[in-house]
């Protein structure tokens, strides 16, 4: 397995929209946990509830991969999403605004295949960028 090669190419197809490509990576177990802490278990589960969320939210959007750390089964990505907020993201009606935000994720890799997947990323921060939610 090359957990590196399988992940870059990940985000690669999510630039590209290519749900099949993500699909064909995903372990029959698959487990989502979203950023709120919610799992999504099950491959067009966690598709819809992850990768899909994303990109419907931000039509535009666009991964760019800041760095990536190995070990063992594990893969740990920082990285920028960019795109507009033109569609509904985490339940948020579109806003029409830019947004560029940081996300953590960490893969971890069963049978060649990402099993578990988790998103890291200041959702509050997000929210008050986007005006739907004040700070006091």
């Amino acid at each position: 397995m090359d957990a590196l090669k399988t992940t870059r190419r990940l985000f690669e197809a999510w630039n590209d929209r290519d749900w099949d490509t993500i699909r064909s990576a995903l372990h029959p177990d698959y487990v989502y946990t979203g950023p709120d802490g919610e799992h999504s278990h099950g491959i067009d589960n966690g598709l819809i509830a992850g990768w899909q969320d994303h990109a419907s939210g931000l039509p535009d959007g666009r991964l760019e991969i800041k760095s990536i750390h190995v070990d063992g089964n594990v893969v740990v990505t920082e990285f920028t999403v960019r795109g507009t907020h033109d569609g509904t993201w985490a339940g948020v009606a579109p806003t029409g605004r830019m947004v560029e935000a940081d996300i953590c994720n960490v893969i971890e890799f069963r049978d060649d295949k990402v099993f578990r997947e988790r998103d890291y990323l200041d959702t509050l921060g997000l929210f008050v960028h986007l005006g739907v939610v004040q700070v006091p």
